[in-house]
């Protein structure tokens, strides 16, 4: 094992091209599993030591990479190890106690610390520039320095993440940045030997070193959290207020993990309810068959070195906080119900802010879409009714999950609508009548201009999977046919043997 319990240790990698000698002291830090190969980029060793590579040609202005390690992995912490591999092992995989797993080559891996960069959110008061908070770099952290990068933070709050194109950058070649634009490198002292013609050999000159009129000319290249501060410093803006997240637990690195999108720039409101659980609210008034948000259905695709595309569990994490959550948040998830929540081709029915909807008998949203081919990954969520700004969003859970008995709380229902059933275990569980009823729901609530409701369409296709598998084809069937087509149940019965679970 290359740690073992608390001892100060040395782990390295036997491979002339990878070679990495980590002292560690003190509690053993947490490791996690990335690939080494991306669509965009692939980890290398150069000849300044390890970096990041263009995996394509980009052209100027594309983004290279987002630097999201904040809100993927939401049990990795400042100072935490980095296991970098060839693509082909899942997160998943990681054992406890917290060791390597056998199935990596140890010729194709290499560990590294983590470390956090500034970035910039916008201030839900718009009394400050933004929120400042620091994000852990990956894959930005493996960037070697230049004095004339090909990669720079975008303009704007929140952009200090994204790596974006500053030229046309050609397949194979190095992708670099100027540390000296970034908020967080103060203490950085390097002989340069990126050997670019404006290079400065002597290490560098950190932004606030130089002069005014340097600083001029390069502020539309500085991270957002430099700008801000400069301009507040200058007089022409207000200051940054600085906010550094806590998170107040570590889950499993075995868990399963999903991407989760903040909720900047879309329609939609993280807070506590009043139980203190975590729920979506709506940002802005809908109408009844308006698209309220879409979402990712499966897991996040990668590439391996073969250009095969391959899928990893990414994490999402969680700050404590109580309302609009920055991106990053984490919340805890159930394995058995994201187990049971993905259908015969491995997409998943939550994804993204879906994750947050809360059950109700009577909801005001239709997972899944409608007008969209069982095969997409992009899903949407539908108003069924007129929707006011500020209102919980709800789905109903018999309608995306065939059975959820084994989930949490599966065996009531405290929805509190007119229409409760009583009980969330799936839609294998409801009497004949509650199915017939929806399965009408797309007609009957559904008034998108353009677009012709079907019948069934907001059951799940992990629930309409079932359902063709017992003879009943419901989004071909006509309102009369639907009427009489099998079920799992009726109103007498608990449980059919002869259907399969989720």
């Amino acid at each position: 094992q290359p740690f073992a319990g608390r001892e100060k240790t040395k782990m390295m990698v036997k491979s002339a091209d990878l070679l990495t000698i980590l002292p560690t002291d003190g509690p053993v830090p947490n490791k996690i599993l990335f690939p080494i190969r991306t669509e965009d980029y692939y980890v290398q060793k150069g000849k300044n030591g390890f970096g990041l590579y263009a995996a394509r040609n980009i052209k100027k202005g594309e983004v290279v990479f987002s630097d999201s390690l904040e809100y993927m992995y939401g049990d990795v912490q400042e100072g935490d190890e980095i296991i970098f591999t060839d693509g082909a092992v899942k997160f998943g995989y990681l054992k406890r106690p917290r060791g390597v797993p056998d199935s990596i080559p140890s010729t194709r891996d290499m560990l590294i610390r983590t470390h956090g960069v500034d970035y910039l959110l916008p201030d839900p008061t718009n009394e400050f520039a933004g929120v400042g908070m620091t994000a852990l770099e990956v894959p930005g952290m493996l960037m070697n320095h230049s004095c004339d990068p090909n990669v720079f933070s975008p303009e704007g709050i929140g952009g200090g993440l994204d790596g974006i194109a500053s030229r046309d950058i050609k397949k194979g070649e190095e992708l670099t940045d100027n540390y000296f634009l970034h908020d967080d490198e103060k203490g950085v002292v390097f002989e340069c030997k990126c050997g670019a013609p404006n290079c400065v050999r002597d290490g560098g000159i950190i932004f606030e070193n130089r002069s005014q009129i340097e600083k001029e000319k390069l502020l539309p290249s500085v991270s957002a959290v430099l700008r801000a501060k400069y301009e507040a410093e200058v007089g022409r803006g207000p200051p940054v207020k600085w906010d550094k997240p806590t998170f107040p637990q570590r889950i499993s690195s075995g868990a399963p993990r999903l991407v989760f999108p903040g909720t900047f720039g879309a329609d939609v409101l993280i807070k506590q309810d009043d139980d203190g659980n975590f729920a979506l609210y709506s940002g802005r008034d809908f109408t009844a068959g308006e698209r309220v948000y879409e979402y990712w259905q499966e897991n996040w695709p990668f590439v391996s070195d073969s250009g095969d595309p391959i899928s990893i569990d990414l994490v999402l994490a969680c700050p404590e906080g109580k309302n609009d959550l920055p991106e990053g948040t984490l919340f805890h998830l159930d394995p058995k119900e994201l187990a049971a929540a993905k259908d015969k081709r491995d997409k998943v029915l939550f994804s993204g802010w879906s994750m947050l909807i809360e059950h109700s008998c009577e909801p005001n949203l239709i997972v899944g879409g409608k007008g969209e081919s069982d095969y997409d990954n992009w899903r949407s969520t539908y108003a069924t009714k007129d929707i006011r700004q500020g209102e919980k969003l709800t789905a109903d859970y018999n309608c995306i999950l065939w059975d959820r008995t084994e989930s949490q709380n599966a065996a009531y229902c405290t929805c509190g609508s007119e229409k409760c059933v009583g009980a969330k275990k799936g839609f294998k569980y409801l009497s004949r009548n509650e199915q017939e009823e929806r399965k009408l729901w797309g007609v009957t609530h559904m008034r998108d201009k353009g677009v012709s409701p079907q019948i069934g369409e907001a059951l799940s296709s992990h629930v309409r999977e079932h359902l063709r598998r017992m003879g009943d084809d419901v989004m071909s069937s006509s309102s009369s046919s639907s009427s009489s087509s099998s079920s799992s149940d009726d109103d007498s019965s608990s449980d059919d043997e002869s259907s399969s679970d989720a």
